[in-house]
């Protein structure tokens, strides 16, 4: 029967005519459907690299001395950008330069903004979680002695005395008495704690610190920065300022919380890029606590190594 209808198809030209027609035509649109599939496929790659391409870099956190020296900047802001110091205190910021672990120290421009952050809010009590090589400690003791000359307390808190004992004569110096700086050499969440609890004292009374701190500085075991800021607020008076560093973590805190914390790549640290990724997690809950906190005010400034700048309300 098939071969009838066939026979009956190609009786007459105009059938033949139809047929190659109709096999052109099935040709150029199976051919242009492929084309378009591998144009699409094409379009496809082409797109993904150019959104790869329109990625933006990462703008730097600004750190003083992990700049180019020689730059113009880097040479303006050390001519015009930064009050004079205390020779004591370069001493420290040079002796602190030769060991190994020296990226640990506060920036000079992060240090004396907060100093002059403490001259407004007329620091008298100022506590230090994390004092390394104290070169921070003794940039705060210098701006209270210069308005209140011995009347003055800094309360430095720290696992170890190690390395502040390579810099310590530099306070003599430098003129700030010992009386005047009260090292408490234990876990600085021990110290903390005690002091917002009524603790007896060895010569008898209590101590409560709580709202009578004017500023506090927290640049010490990151796991342990939530924990911290929590007893800063407390201890903090209305008004005071607390200063949390490392609040960007060299960047790994913006890659940890959008990119994720094995996609953690530093640009100018990468042999630290896993190490920094986990402490990331620490950090951002820190951050995100101060933001949410109806009892503050804060400013993130992209200097230093990040640095949280709280007012308590």
């Amino acid at each position: 029967m098939l071969i009838d209808i066939l026979q009956d198809f190609f009786k007459t030209q105009n059938n033949y005519y139809t047929l190659g027609v109709g096999l052109c035509l099935g040709y150029v649109i199976g051919a242009g459907v492929e084309s378009y599939k591998r144009y699409l496929s094409l379009k496809k790659s082409e797109k993904e690299r150019l959104e790869r391409e329109s990625v933006p870099e990462e703008p730097d956190i600004f750190k003083l001395y992990d700049s180019d020296q020689s730059t113009l900047l880097v040479r303006y802001l050390k001519e015009f950008g930064l009050f004079k110091v205390d020779p004591a205190l370069d001493k420290i910021k040079n002796r602190t330069s030769t060991l190994s672990d020296s990226g640990m120290m506060a920036g000079p421009i992060c240090a004396q903004l907060m100093a002059l952050i403490g001259h407004v809010a007329n620091s008298k009590k100022h506590i230090e979680v994390g004092v390394y090589t104290g070169y921070n400690l003794l940039q705060q003791c210098l701006e209270m002695k210069s308005r209140l000359g011995d009347e003055y307390l800094a309360i430095a808190l720290d696992v170890t005395q190690g390395p502040f004992f390579l810099t310590r004569h530099h306070f003599a110096e430098a003129k700030i008495n010992k009386k005047n700086v009260d090292f408490r050499c234990q876990p600085a969440f021990d110290s903390m704690k005690e002091m917002c609890s009524e603790k007896e004292l060895p010569f008898g009374g209590f101590e409560d610190l709580r709202g009578t701190i004017d500023t506090i500085f927290i640049d010490a075991d990151k796991e342990s920065y939530p924990m911290y800021y929590d007893y800063a607020i407390e201890l903090l008076r209305k008004g005071g300022v607390l200063f949390v560093d490392n609040a960007l973590m060299y960047g790994a805190v913006t890659q940890w919380y959008y990119n994720g914390e094995d996609k953690v790549k530093l640009k100018h640290r990468p042999e630290k890029s896993k190490a920094f990724a986990k402490y990331a997690k620490y950090i951002h809950e820190t951050n995100e606590k101060i933001k949410n906190d109806p009892r503050v005010k804060n400013c993130l400034l992209p200097i230093g190594d990040g640095l949280n700048v709280v007012v308590k309300l």
